[in-house]
C-alpha cells in the first residue's frame, strides 16, 4: 500500500531537537546536513551484488570492506559521487564514507516516534486538573489530557484546512477542548464532532453534586465553559457549537391494520389526523424535517424577517443548491402566502391544517409544497 496515491504519510512537525543533529562542517552550498553510514549490516557473501570497490577522492585509494557489503548498488554509488553526497571526513581520514542527508530536502516534517512521553502529551493527572479547574470539582475520573489530543491533531491536520475531528466516545469532551485549544495556537479552522451516550454518573459522586446526571451533560458544559474562558480573554476564534440529543421521532409511527372492522379502521385514521406526537417542539421538528429532507446537521437555519405574520425559517447548506422554508405555525397568514418567494427548486413545508385547499393551490403555483 505504500505506493498508493490514496495513502497519506503521517509526519510530525520538526523541532529544535530534531534539527540539532544537522550541521555544515564542509560549507556545502546545499546547507545543513547529517550523515548515515554507507556500510551494510549484511555480509558480502550474502549480498554479492552490493560488494564492489569505492574510491576515496582525497587519498586516491580504492576502498573495500573486509567483511560487509555496501548499502547501495554500484549505480546508486556512482550517482552519489556525481552529486557529491559522500563525506570522507576531514582530509579524507574516514575509513569508509558517510552519505549526506540535507535538511533542505526533507518534506512534510519527520517520522513520528512510536512512544510518546508525558512531556509531549501530558498525563491523566494533568487532564484531571484541567477539568477540575473548569468545574471547581473533580467530576470525571481519568480524563485524557488536552495535550494528547493536540499532539494527535498536529500529526494529521493542517491549520488552513477545515478538517473534522470525529470522536465517537466523547467522554468528558477532551477532544472538543483540544480542537479549540489547537485552533487558538495556530489560528486553525478545524471542527469537531463528538458523540457520547447519556451514560449515568454514580449516585453521590461529585458530578451528581454539581447537577450532572450523565456524562454527555459534562462534555456539553465543558465546551461552554472553555468557550466562555476564550470570550473573557477577548480572543477571536469560532466558539459556537451545536448540541443534539437523540430522541424518538416527532411523527406518530403508523400501525398497519390487519382486521376487518371498518369502525376500527376509521378510528385508526382519526388518530392520525394529526401525524405529530404530543409535546413536539418547533426546534426539534425543524431538525427532524431538515434531516428527513437530506440536509446535514450543520445546515444554516435562519429567520426570514420578510414574513412578519408568521415564523418562517430558511434551511440552507453548501451541499444543496436549494433551500427549505419551514413554517410550523397553526395558521399561515394570507400575507405570508402572498409574499412567499421561492426559488425554482426551493421547498415550502408547513402543517397541513395551517392552510386551506385553495391556499395549497396558490402555494403550489409558487414552487414545491409539502405539508405535515
Amino acid at each position: 500500500y505504500k505506493n498508493s496515491d490514496d495513502i497519506d504519510t503521517i509526519r510530525e512537525q520538526r523541532n529544535e531537537k530534531a534539527n540539532s543533529i544537522y550541521s555544515n562542517i564542509d560549507n556545502d552550498p546545499r546547507g545543513l546536513w547529517t550523515s548515515v553510514s554507507y556500510v551494510n549490516p549484511a555480509r558480502k557473501e550474502d549480498r554479492p551484488n552490493l560488494y564492489y570497490p569505492l574510491f576515496n577522492p582525497i587519498t586516491k585509494k580504492e576502498i573495500w570492506h573486509p567483511t560487509n557489503a555496501w548499502k547501495y548498488s554500484k549505480e546508486t554509488y556512482s550517482k552519489h559521487v556525481e552529486e557529491n553526497r559522500l563525506y570522507w571526513g576531514k582530509d579524507g581520514g574516514n575509513t569508509y564514507p558517510r552519505l549526506k542527508k540535507f535538511i533542505s530536502e526533507l518534506e512534510g516534517g519527520m517520522v513520528p516516534v512510536d512512544l510518546w512521553t508525558y512531556k509531549d502529551t501530558g498525563t491523566t493527572d494533568e487532564g484531571t486538573k484541567q477539568l477540575s479547574d473548569l468545574f471547581n470539582a473533580k467530576i470525571f475520573d481519568f480524563p485524557k489530557p488536552v495535550g494528547l489530543v493536540s499532539k494527535m491533531m498536529n500529526l494529521v491536520t493542517e491549520p488552513s484546512t477545515e478538517d473534522i475531528i470525529l470522536d465517537f466516545f466523547g467522554g468528558s469532551g477532551t477532544t472538543a477542548h483540544g480542537v479549540i485549544e489547537t485552533n487558538l495556537k495556530d489560528e486553525g479552522n478545524r471542527r469537531y464532532i463528538i458523540v457520547q451516550m447519556p451514560e449515568s454518573v454514580a449516585e453521590g459522586s461529585e458530578a451528581r453534586k454539581n447537577n450532572f446526571s450523565n456524562i454527555a451533560q459534562i462534555a456539553r458544559e465543558r465546551i461552554i465553559r472553555v468557550s466562555k474562558g476564550i470570550k473573557a480573554n477577548k480572543i477571536k476564534v469560532d466558539k459556537g457549537f451545536l448540541s443534539y440529543t437523540l430522541t424518538p421521532s416527532h411523527f406518530k409511527p403508523w400501525q398497519n391494520y390487519h382486521g376487518q372492522d371498518p369502525a376500527e379502521l376509521e378510528t385508526l385514521f382519526s388518530q392520525f389526523e394529526d401525524p405529530l406526537q404530543e409535546g413536539w417542539t418547533e426546534a426539534g421538528l425543524t431538525t427532524e424535517i431538515m434531516l428527513t429532507e437530506g440536509f446535514p446537521l450543520d445546515s444554516r437555519i435562519e429567520a426570514e424577517p420578510a414574513y412578519g405574520a408568521n415564523r418562517v425559517r430558511r434551511v440552507s447548506s453548501d451541499f444543496h443548491a436549494y433551500s427549505l422554508l419551514v413554517c410550523l405555525d397553526d395558521k399561515i397568514a394570507p400575507d405570508t402566502i402572498a409574499r412567499l418567494d421561492l426559488g425554482s427548486n426551493d421547498v415550502f413545508i408547513c402543517l397541513d391544517r395551517a392552510i386551506t385547499d385553495q391556499e395549497k393551490l396558490r402555494l403550489s403555483d409558487k414552487g414545491l409544497l409539502k405539508t405535515i
